[in-house]
């Protein structure tokens, strides 16, 4: 198992695809905000925590989990993620509710778990 934070991939700006699963990373993960040609990302169960707006930044990506970390705060990020079909941030702590997303934002997305938060209110994803 690999430990510590993941400071070092933000060099990798040609990556495609990363999937660093069960292992003991920790800390934030804002060094994948530059991997802008990400299409899969995949942090599972490990001990990340924090804000992940450095999501955001990757309009590329198609899959992402995020599952079995330590991540707060709200998960709108995800409207801006045209491209996404698979999402998966279970098993968090993410907070607030599920509601700012259109059905054309949306149009891709075939798999989301949210399950294991802390969300509250309406889940309108499709609205």
């Amino acid at each position: 198992h690999f430990t510590g934070p993941i400071d070092a991939v933000a060099n990798l700006t040609q990556l495609s695809y990363l999937d660093l699963n069960v292992n003991n990373f920790n800390g934030p993960i804002d060094a994948v905000a530059n991997l802008t040609q990400l299409t899969y990302l995949s942090l599972g169960s490990n001990n990340f925590d924090g804000l992940i707006d450095a999501v955001a930044n990757l309009i590329q990506l198609a899959g992402l989990s995020l599952s079995s970390n330590n991540f707060n705060g709200r998960i709108d990020f995800f409207r801006d993620l045209p491209e996404l079909y698979f999402l998966d941030v279970s098993s968090n702590a993410f907070n607030g509710g599920v509601s700012a997303f259109g059905s054309a934002h949306l149009a891709n997305l075939s798999f989301f778990n949210a399950s294991s938060n802390l969300l509250s209110g309406h889940v309108l994803l499709f609205a």
